[in-house]
């Protein structure tokens, strides 16, 4: 992850420094994805920017110096895509992408929940300084220690995205358990290995 903190009460913003993901996407495809996620028991969620209220929109923060100004300017970045996706048998071909709040909760293919939002980074100057995510709790009653993972996977978008297209349908599968994996994850925690055989293939 490039990020934890602990889920304040509702109606106050979760900051996370994300330079570090911005600089890299910047050098890339100018596109950024972070993945938000639990490993505690809890339903987290936060104000998507469907909910009606661009004042409670997630948003990137970017401080760079302008050569207009001769000195530090402030640019706010709106998602392109937020969503979530359900990995309980019945909603894994559901479509959240319209919903006004995204939510995400412990990783578990049963009864996860893992929260996504794309930006768009083609606007960020060479001169930029500092880039930190702001989304805003919209949950009164819980608490715990959540995540916010990067991820170079940013084929996707709202209109299209659930758990089986992003995870795969792990019904009936040995599955492989780790915080997060996309399509872009290079990295594996396997749970139990006692079930496979010489030779066979894991196809993630």
């Amino acid at each position: 992850e490039i990020a934890s903190f602990n889920y304040p009460p509702k109606d106050v913003w979760i900051l996370a420094n994300v330079m570090d993901g911005v600089s890299s996407e910047l050098a890339s495809d100018s596109m950024v994805t972070f993945v938000f996620y639990s490993i505690v028991s809890g339903n987290f969620k936060f104000y998507s920017k469907e909910n009606g209220d661009s004042d409670r929109n997630p948003f990137l923060e970017i401080i760079a110096y302008s050569d207009i100004l001769a000195a530090d300017d402030t640019l706010k970045i709106y998602p392109s895509d937020d969503t979530y996706v359900r990995g309980l048998a019945e909603h894994r071909n559901t479509i959240y992408g319209s919903d006004d709040l995204v939510y995400y909760k412990k990783v578990d293919p049963e009864v996860a929940r893992i929260g996504f939002l794309k930006f768009d980074l083609s606007a960020i100057p060479d001169t930029f300084k500092s880039a930190t995510l702001h989304v805003l709790a919209s949950r009164e009653d819980q608490s715990g220690v959540n995540y916010i993972a990067f991820s170079q996977d940013d084929d996707w978008n709202e209109e299209t995205r659930t758990w089986n297209n992003t995870f795969g349908n792990v019904n009936d599968k040995t599955r492989i358990a780790t915080k997060y994996v996309g399509t872009g994850s290079r990295n594996f925690v396997v749970e139990d290995a006692s079930a496979f055989k010489a030779g066979e293939e894991v196809i993630v």
